[in-house]
């Protein structure tokens, strides 16, 4: 168990410690985002694209609360290949589909069989070849979020008669917009999510450890969608932030899961608890996930100061997810990794199972992993084991006999014989006996002096503290 953890440590501990009650939260979390916030298409806004306090859309606001909303909202276009315009046939099914328009939802609308029209207006709503016409309505709603609603009914009527029919105008454009957004996110993870499932597989060469990250981006999916719909009852919420909401959020929780999961494989490597792990997976690497994750919400924060209500969407969206996929791998990930331990390891792919067995390459003269990790001697984190350095000494020759001081080697420090030929104890120029066995104050080496024949004195071993990485 780490005695000295950070911030980031004490909560990978916690989680640790609650990690059934974070997962039972997380699965319960999970069932209202499936429920609830995968209706978030229905609540978002397809406008924006203005800037409410520009001059231009004041004047719009003013002259339709004086005059009334009288623009075309929706254009149909009627058209047959086999008849044309003047044929009874085309004629009565174009009249029927107009007829059954309720006058509730539309206000005005022009057609080709009005007589009350010139025959230039009616020139205009007819095409060259006489096989198409168009219709221009406009409806009801007294604000663009009313008439986006209005369309839907209007759209079935018009597009129930025989002929070919389509739909233009800015509300269908519009409401055309979500409905694609809506169904290319859902095309796009179906395709994403197996691709990524292969990818991360053949990273960490595993199906356990290649799934765990891709837990959290289903997770960050859903969880982002919810929060933007909990946007939505606050302020205007464009159908383009889900697109970004959902593309980013998949992408952090994947990119912080590979950082997560490494670490914390890593660690139960180098032979600690699964405690031990999680605590210093929390503090190394989710001490990184927290500060990129900062600094992505910093950077959506500048889309805020834009008046266009699209981009501020954007913004507010991108810090929801980012703030999101934060909780996720600080909180859910420990959890659910503690909950893995040592099985992040199972169903390894073949070459990658070989290769864990084998075990970590260590570079020479680095020591075996002590208790707080890649340590060296002593279990010290980072410390290698030192080798000492035998210095080789030129020997210094006395003539039998001779006292005095001995001349020693350049650089070096020498013993020194005060007594004579007949025994007298070898000495360093400092006092200490030679004989006398020292020890280094780093690598623990010894030295030891001898008399080689002919007065010869032969230092062994390594100096004190002439220690070398």
């Amino acid at each position: 168990m780490p005695t000295h953890a950070g911030l980031f440590g004490r909560l990978g501990l916690a989680v640790h410690r609650r990690r059934w009650w974070t997962l039972v939260a997380t699965g319960l979390f999970t069932l209202f985002a499936v429920v609830w916030g995968s209706g978030v298409f229905s609540d978002v806004s397809e406008s924006g694209f203005e800037d409410p306090h520009a001059e231009s859309t004041r004047a719009t606001e003013l002259i339709q609360e004086e005059l009334g909303h009288d623009d075309v909202d929706v254009v149909a276009v009627f058209r047959s290949d086999e008849t044309q315009v003047t044929n009874p046939t085309f004629a009565a099914a174009v009249r029927r589909v107009t007829d059954d328009l309720p006058g509730e939802l539309v206000t005005s609308y022009d057609v080709y069989l009005d007589e009350s029209l010139s025959d230039v207006e009616r020139g205009i709503l007819v095409s060259e070849d006489q096989h198409a016409t168009y219709v221009p309505v406009t409806l009801s709603g007294q604000t663009h979020a009313d008439r986006l609603h209005q369309f839907e009914e209007v759209a079935e009527i018009l597009e129930a008669g025989p002929l070919e029919t389509h739909l233009g105008g800015p509300i269908s454009v519009e409401n055309e917009l979500s409905a694609t957004a809506e169904s290319d996110i859902v095309r796009a993870e179906l395709f994403t999510l197996p691709v990524l499932l292969f990818l991360l597989v053949l990273i960490f060469g595993g199906v356990v450890a290649g799934l765990v990250p891709l837990s959290v981006g289903g997770l960050a999916i859903l969880g982002s969608l919810t929060l933007l719909r909990a946007l939505t009852q606050v302020t205007e919420v464009s159908v383009f932030a889900v697109n970004v909401a959902t593309i980013l959020g998949l992408g952090l929780a994947i990119d912080y899961g590979l950082f997560m999961v490494s670490r914390f494989r890593e660690e139960l490597d180098r032979g600690n608890s699964v405690a031990h792990a999680i605590s210093r997976t929390v503090d190394t690497a989710g001490r990184t996930v927290a500060f990129s994750g900062v600094t992505v919400g910093i950077a959506f924060a500048g889309l805020l100061f834009f008046p266009q209500p699209i981009l501020k969407s954007i913004g507010w969206g991108g810090i929801a997810v980012v703030v999101f996929d934060l909780l996720a791998a600080l909180v859910f990930l420990p959890a659910l990794l503690s909950v893995v331990g040592r099985r992040i390891d199972r169903l390894r792919l073949p070459c990658d199972a070989h290769r864990r067995q084998r075990g970590p390459r260590r570079r020479r003269g680095v020591g075996p992993p002590g208790p707080h990790g890649d340590a060296g001697p002593g279990g010290v984190p980072g410390r290698r084991r030192r080798r000492a350095v035998v210095p080789q000494l030129r020997p210094v020759r006395r003539p039998a006999g001779r006292h005095g001081p001995a001349v020693p080697a350049r650089g070096r420090r020498q013993p020194d014989r005060r007594a004579g030929a007949g025994g007298g104890l070898s000495r360093w120029r400092d006092g200490t006996p030679a004989h006398r066995r020292h020890r280094g104050r780093r690598g623990g080496g010894s030295r030891r002096v001898r008399h080689a024949p002919g007065g010869t004195v032969i230092a062994r071993g390594a100096l004190p503290g002439r220690a070398s990485r």
